[in-house]
């Protein structure tokens, strides 16, 4: 997951988009997912798919779309399973 999303920051050619990427400390998001939200591994990589779906495609719409529904969703789910 962190690697996906690193690569991805990396190869936007976004030198501030990758530096507040690396920033945020991805790994402690990604064990958080793992331990608080009960993800598994599997079912994180299942969610880039679109993304990935995306950029093969070369489609930049698209591209954008995924991404936004990816980090919307991911938000959406913090929000509503985070323990009150």
């Amino acid at each position: 997951d962190v690697q996906f999303h690193e690569l991805i920051c990396e190869r936007s050619g976004h030198a501030l988009l990758l530096h507040t990427w690396r920033g945020i400390n991805p790994l402690s998001w990604t064990l958080f997912t793992l331990t608080i939200l009960h993800r598994d591994l599997v079912e994180i990589a299942e969610r880039h798919r679109p993304i990935v779906d995306a950029l093969r495609a070369r489609d930049p719409e698209l591209a954008v779309k995924a991404i936004k529904d990816h980090v919307l969703t991911l938000g959406e789910e913090v929000s509503h399973d985070l323990p009150a």
